[in-house]
């Protein structure tokens, strides 16, 4: 009985071997009869993919004339079951042995011989290809193979045809053994199938003399499904480590392969398709290829409307798709970014408004209030340059809001790092301007002439130009950029801003970092103040809010996951600003508004208590 074959004819055929299913079931034997034929059974829908690449490889070569000008392409394709008997029986068939006939010979002294076929390519697993190769290297004709691994076929000697697009065994043993050595385990068990590829590879990696249970896979299994979806083994084999083979893109492909159905013109002679679709389905066809002693009655007929766009084995969802619960479509995965619709986008966008609006408010009661000692106490142009910083610093904490784009990224870091300085360098200027103006007691005294209005806003100026040149060269080298974390097995992309260069974003915070410790060393300095002038110890207060709500930025920055870490950071800019407006003026605002009378000059200039 002759083997089921997928032919094409052409002016050079190629002969393939693709294990489709498998296992074989033996028919029992009761030795009074002639016995059945052996029944393939378990179509394997990966090798069916395999199978349809070939064929479609060899459609884009006869449709490209430039590769084989005036020459077509044929193939000639067996189904071996992933058993050596049939791969062989294949072979010879392929080589034109069948009932016994001679393969011809073509030169006597080189003792090479043709037959049907000048190339193989296949099979699929080691245990076949090492029958294959044996016998089709007697002959000389080579066998090339897209899946045999085992470092046994690289003898030349054994097997001068065999050829292979896959790596040796040796490579792959290797980089287990280096995988073993790096985590130092110390115990390590090999569990092998039965064949030719569990056999050599087990002994590879015994010989390398290496002495919870972790899994290292083999690239045979490492991708299987039941590692992926959950099945009764999914508490044992989650989190298996394991080698993979790299993937390729193949343009037309994926077309090619939803383009087949049992209705197409060529599917007739395709006795392989019709069991694929039977088995993909769940169905029978009218007509159906299958063993006949295989009952079929079981099934329900196909409809003739089943899509392989929706069934399981065939795409792969692309990196932003996820597939659905029943794994029949690849959906859009869903875009996580911290908006202004969120309850958290919300809320913060509210404190940010409301910071903006209450320094506005201090503004408006400054500048009906202008003329008053505890306005003029402190330089005013001071004050008001700090309040309008102190609004900036709100308002730059919704630029972090909203989907990122290039322009967003690197306008919320900039913004955040320049009015930061700008703020704090007020409060420096301000803190400098307290200590000069007590410190020169004497009438005579000209201290405040060396730290006049032109050297207070040179300081400001010149502290807040270093911070725009770390953020120019900071977006010149490597600017803040969108990106797009994908969580292993999540449907969920996160958008973000990557920083581009953390020392860039160290060098902002850092310097931030650096001029709030001198002006809390500064204010400190001056806590010995008169009493009724506050001035110094409010500004302690608020640069000891300021440096607690940025120390505790840094862990909590690192620690929190996706948009969290945006809503930390925007967190200790309202909490920051809060704290400096707070502490700064609210304690003004008090006076002002509710206690008038001590609004004076004699008043701010008054101890309260004896020293």
């Amino acid at each position: 009985m002759s083997l089921p074959v997928l032919q094409r004819n052409g002016d050079i055929t190629l002969g393939g071997l693709f294990s489709l299913h498998d296992m074989v079931v033996e028919p029992n034997r009761s030795f009074t009869t002639m016995p059945p034929h052996p029944r393939c059974t378990r179509f394997n829908f990966r090798t069916f993919r395999w199978m349809q690449t070939m064929i479609f490889a060899i459609e884009e070569i006869n449709r490209e004339g430039k590769l084989l000008p005036n020459i077509t392409l044929g193939y000639k394709i067996y189904d071996s079951c992933s058993t050596p008997y049939q791969a062989l029986k294949a072979a010879m068939e392929l080589m034109g042995t069948k009932q016994g006939s001679v393969v011809e010979m073509v030169d006597n002294h080189k003792d090479m011989c043709y037959g049907t076929v000048p190339v193989v390519i296949g099979d699929g697993g080691s245990t076949q290809s090492l029958v294959v190769a044996r016998f089709l290297g007697a002959f000389h004709v080579p066998q090339v193979s897209y899946f045999s691994s085992c470092a046994c076929l690289s003898n030349k000697k054994e097997f001068p045809a065999f050829l292979r697009t896959m790596p040796s065994d040796l490579f792959q043993v290797d980089a287990l053994v280096q995988l073993v050595k790096h985590f130092d385990w110390t115990w390590v068990g090999v569990i092998a199938g039965d064949d030719a590829y569990g056999r050599g590879g087990a002994t590879l990696f015994a010989n390398e003399g290496l002495t919870g249970i972790q899994w290292l896979a083999s690239e045979a299994w490492s991708t299987a499904s039941v590692l992926s979806t959950p099945t009764k083994y999914h508490s044992i084999l989650q989190g298996t480590i394991g080698l993979a083979i790299r993937r390729a893109y193949i343009p037309g492909l994926q077309d090619f392969l939803l383009r087949l159905h049992p209705s197409n013109t060529d599917a007739s002679e395709d006795p392989f398709l019709i069991p694929f679709w039977e088995e993909v389905f769940g169905c029978r066809l009218g007509v159906s290829t299958a063993d006949p002693m295989q009952s079929q009655h079981d099934k329900p007929l196909c409809s003739g409307s089943e899509d392989l766009q929706n069934s399981i084995e065939c795409v792969r969802c692309l990196p932003l798709f996820w597939s659905n619960g029943e794994r029949t479509a690849c959906l859009p995965k869903q875009v996580d970014f911290l908006s202004f619709s969120d309850t958290m986008g919300i809320t913060l966008t509210t404190v940010a408004l409301l910071g903006s609006l209450c320094t506005c408010g201090v503004i408006f009661i400054f500048s009906c209030h202008i003329s008053t000692p505890i306005v003029r106490a402190n330089n005013s142009e001071l004050s008001f340059l700090l309040l309008f910083s102190l609004t900036l610093c709100f308002l730059c904490s919704l630029t972090f809001i909203g989907r990122p784009s290039d322009w967003s990224c690197m306008l919320r870091h900039t913004a955040f790092g320049i009015t930061f300085v700008l703020c704090i360098s007020c409060v420096l200027g301000k803190t400098i301007v307290v200590l000069m103006a007590f410190r020169a007691t004497l009438p005579s005294s000209n201290l405040m002439k060396w730290f006049g209005a032109m050297q207070q806003r040179a300081i400001i100026t010149l502290s807040t130009l270093v911070q725009v040149i770390i953020c120019t060269v900071w977006l010149t080298v490597a600017p803040p950029t969108p990106q797009k974390l994908m969580p292993r097995e999540s449907a969920i992309v996160i958008l973000l801003c990557d920083e581009g260069s953390a020392l860039g974003f160290g060098l902002v915070l850092g310097y931030i970092g650096l001029l709030a410790c001198l002006c809390l060393l500064l204010a400190f300095l001056g806590r010995k103040l008169p009493d009724n002038f506050n001035e110094a110890k409010f500004i302690t207060f608020s640069m000891l809010i300021f440096c607690a709500v940025w120390v505790a930025f840094i862990p909590a920055y690192i620690s929190s996951p996706g948009k969290y870490s945006v809503a930390v950071e925007i967190f200790a800019i309202l909490a920051s600003s809060y704290g400096l407006l707070a502490c700064i003026f609210a304690p003004k605002c008090y006076i002002i508004l509710l206690r008038p009378e001590k609004n004076s000059r004699k008043h701010l200039m008054s101890k309260t208590n004896v020293q």
